[in-house]
Formats: C-alpha cells, sequence, structure tokens
C-alpha cells in the first residue's frame, strides 16, 4: 500500500532493539527492489556514526554511476569530494551547503532514469554530516521527484530520524511500529531458530520474561534449551547481557583476546 502513494514517499518503521524492525526493513527493500527501483542502501552503526560522511559515501555512491549530464559540475563535484574523496584530504575541507545541494540534485537526476529509494536502517546511528546533508535534500524534494524513503531506528534515541516534518516527504508518511509477538507467533519464531519445542509452562515464561520481543526470546530460549527438557524451572537471566557473560565465561583466555579483536 505504501509503494503505491504519489512520490516523494516515507516509511519509517520504528521499534526497539530485536522486535524485527531490520526485517521488516529487509523486505520493503527487497520488495522496492524488485519493483525495479534503484534502491541506495545503507547500514550505519555506532562504531562509524564519528566518520563524517561515511553513511552519505555509502549511500549515494551507486547514484554517481547513473547519473549523467543535468547536475551542475560544482554541485557534482561537492558529492563526488564526500563520496569519493577524489579533491580533498579530509571531510572537514569539504562545504556542507555544497554536499547537501548535490546531492538533492543527483537525487532528481537518478529519478528521471528510475525510481530511487534512499533505505537507512539504522537511522539514528548516521553520522553528522550526512544527516545534516541528507535532511537537507529530503526536506527539498518535491512532488513529483520519484523518490521514496525507507528508514529503520529505535524509539527515544536521541537522533531520532531524520526531521521531515513540514516537507512534502512528511505529507506521504507511513509508519510502522512492530509490537511484542504473541504467545503462538513467539513459539513459531524460537522453534525455527532452536529447533527444540518448548512445554507451554516455559513457553508462557518465555513470553513473559522476553515481553514477546523476538531476539530477547531467542537468545533466552538458548539457555532454556541448554537446560534440558526436563528442567521446568526456567531460570531465565535477567537481560541479554548477562546471556552473553554466561557464554564468554567458560572460554579460554585466548579464545576471549580473539574476540575483543574480532569485536574491535
Amino acid at each position: 500500500r505504501w509503494f503505491d502513494r504519489p512520490r516523494p514517499a516515507v516509511l519509517e518503521i520504528e521499534g526497539e532493539a530485536g522486535i524485527g524492525k531490520t526485517t521488516l526493513w529487509e523486505e520493503a527493500v527487497r520488495r522496492t527492489g524488485s519493483a525495479g527501483c534503484l534502491v541506495l542502501a545503507c547500514r550505519p552503526v555506532e562504531a562509524e556514526a564519528t566518520v563524517s560522511y561515511g553513511a552519505l559515501a555509502t549511500l549515494m555512491e551507486p547514484a554517481l554511476d547513473v547519473v549523467g549530464e543535468g547536475v551542475p559540475a560544482p554541485r557534482l563535484r561537492a558529492l563526488e569530494g564526500a563520496v569519493r574523496l577524489r579533491e580533498i584530504v579530509g571531510g572537514a575541507s569539504l562545504d556542507e551547503t555544497a554536499v547537501a545541494l548535490g546531492t538533492l540534485s543527483v537525487l532528481r537526476a537518478a529519478a528521471t532514469h528510475r525510481s530511487v529509494a534512499v533505505a537507512i536502517d539504522d537511522v539514528h546511528w548516521l553520522d553528522a554530516s550526512s544527516r545534516a546533508v541528507l535532511t537537507y535534500a529530503l526536506r527539498n524534494l518535491h512532488r513529483g521527484d520519484d523518490v521514496s524513503v525507507i528508514v529503520a531506528s529505535r524509539p527515544g534515541d536521541g537522533a531520532g530520524p531524520l526531521r521531515l516534518a513540514g516537507s512534502d516527504l512528511a505529507l506521504a508518511t507511513e509508519r510502522l511500529r512492530p509490537g511484542p509477538l504473541s504467545v503462538g507467533a513467539l513459539h513459531r519464531v524460537v522453534h525455527r531458530r532452536i529447533g527444540a519445542p518448548l512445554s507451554r509452562p516455559k513457553l508462557f515464561r518465555l513470553h513473559s520474561v522476553s515481553g514477546g520481543n523476538p531476539l530477547h526470546a531467542i537468545e533466552l530460549a538458548r539457555v532454556v534449551a541448554l537446560a534440558g527438557p526436563h528442567d521446568e524451572a526456567l531460570e531465565v537471566p535477567a537481560s541479554l547481557a548477562d546471556v552473553l557473560r554466561a557464554r564468554i565465561e567458560p572460554l579460554s583466555p585466548r579464545t576471549r583476546r580473539l574476540l575483543v579483536a574480532v569485536a574491535a
């Protein structure tokens, strides 16, 4: 239904960690790509939130490969500088306004060739430069620009979703807020991932402790499965941090050092 809205349009998926927003985001991206759109996607992470234009570079590079004439040269050079670092040493030497104008022009130019979808998972981890540029570019899209936006974010994060209120995009926004799974749905998810069936007491206890959050339930169910089929007490850890700690503590010092290196 959302995909049939007049462009530009926004699909905003908001939910707590583990509730399934990324799964919905991935499905929306898949369907958008299957419909023939040029999908410009990025998945910023906390560790890269201080890298100037890091998310923008990932997002916009495919668009630079399809635009030809029609983008003013100064704007195109500014965006290429942010994306490909061709003419600069560091992001700080770029004119943010020129980069924002370049992003807007390239999005419009790409949309004249085919529908464009800007897809950002965990939008709250956007670096400040990318957030400012994308906010400006998306806010200045006009009705008829064949651009759609798919974003996923957590509620209550300081940065939050892109600030699009008052723009044409904001007038065509659909919001999805996935809630906790039912007992039956949670059982199907856990059984598919873990393989071991749960007794009704364990299942209801698992649903209560996880709050219907599928990721939390899967991780907690692994602990339950290790306890064996006859342990109905279901000693469930108080948090996922406790689950992780319980997994790491038995490992050898060498394996822990390797895990630290991988995490870094």
